[in-house]
């Protein structure tokens, strides 16, 4: 496949479900939607006969279909599984789930990260921790016991590198990380 195009502006058309999708318009109205995932990178490689730039070889399956063409095929992708943790705090706090990023305004999503549960902006990528306060709530209200002794009533504690929960047995005191929680919730109900 050769593509070559002057390119006289570059849009982000849309960002969601982990791609961004650019519109490449032509000196000529002519245009291409790339569709690129996180970190992806696009090779262009000088066309000397044209004078122009094209798509580098290997890189046409970022071009979505022209208008009226078919999309190729895609594999299907089995659904999301539940994410009981993040299920529970929109139970607890419904607000959460629909609260407006303060830097863009776009509606920001639960998620748990290295830094514990987190309200993240896919649009700007501002991300802000839980208060301490709401997943204690949240711990009592899931009944999670430690994972290295078993003890249950896990603390939450705000640290300066993530949200943990520790263990409030002073033989252990162990720190659950939030990670951790979820991933063994998803075994005992995979």
């Amino acid at each position: 496949m050769e593509l070559l195009l002057r390119v006289t502006r570059i849009e982000l058309v849309e960002a969601a479900e982990g791609k961004a999708r650019l519109r490449l318009t032509g000196a000529g109205g002519e245009e291409c939607v790339l569709e690129l995932k996180p970190g992806a990178a696009v090779d262009f490689a000088p066309d000397d006969d044209e004078g122009g730039w094209e798509l580098a070889e290997g890189m046409e399956d970022l071009l979505s279909p022209p208008p009226g063409g078919e999309a190729p095929e895609q594999p299907a992708r089995p659904p999301a599984r539940p994410n009981r943790v993040l299920e529970r705090l929109a139970e607890l706090e419904p607000a959460l789930a629909r609260t407006p990023c303060p830097g863009c305004g776009r509606t920001e999503e639960l998620a748990i990260t290295q830094e514990g549960v987190v309200a993240l902006c896919r649009e700007c990528g501002r991300l802000r921790r839980i208060d301490a306060e709401t997943l204690q709530r949240l711990a009592d209200r899931l009944a999670l016991p430690c994972f290295s002794c078993g003890t249950g009533t896990l603390r939450s504690e705000e640290t300066p590198y993530a949200n943990l929960l520790k263990c409030p047995n002073p033989a252990c005191g162990a720190h659950n990380s939030w990670q951790g929680i979820r991933d063994r919730l998803d075994a005992a109900t995979g």
